[in-house]
């Protein structure tokens, strides 16, 4: 896998700067532009506010404001509701998305990848090697029972 590097902007490049980040960002940092590393906590701690804050509005609008709403038209406490009611209807999809997004896949590095793969290949090839060893051996025995050695053998001469 390439590491594509792109233009970073200046706010990606101050936000690095106080962050104490020489490196650049890989290729899944890149997607969360100048909160590189901590844009999955940040969107996630955002997902919950609006989630929060959706419930918190439909509780105050329903308890405290629906009396006044209600006296200035009977249409507004249900239109002041429909926002809220929008918000938490998507908060599924956002952690879908969100899910999709911060898969642990597109934060490994290929090295390593490589080489986990290699080390279960190494494990597997070492337990196939082990399993024909006994195969062999097993068969070894097997032919020593079914064709005896020929010293423990009477030999005696036919007729021709």
């Amino acid at each position: 896998m390439k590491v594509v590097i792109k233009d970073r902007s200046w706010l990606t490049q101050a936000m690095d700067f106080i962050r104490g980040r020489k490196d650049h960002p890989s290729k899944h940092e890149q997607i969360f532009g100048f909160l590189g590393s901590s844009g999955p906590s940040v969107i996630l701690s955002c997902i919950k506010l609006i989630l929060l804050g959706s419930i918190v509005s439909i509780a105050v609008l329903a308890t405290i404001l629906f009396p006044l709403l209600f006296k200035l038209s009977p249409v507004l406490p249900f239109l002041a509701i429909i926002p809220s009611c929008v918000a938490i209807y998507q908060v599924p999809k956002m952690v879908t998305l969100y899910t999709w997004v911060c898969s642990v896949e597109m934060l490994k590095t290929t090295e390593d990848i490589i080489s986990v793969v290699r080390a279960d290949k190494h494990e597997k090839l070492i337990n196939i090697l082990r399993i024909l060893s006994m195969l062999s051996y097993f068969l070894d025995q097997v032919t020593h029972i079914l064709n005896p050695q020929p010293s423990t053998i009477n030999h005696q001469t036919l007729p021709l």
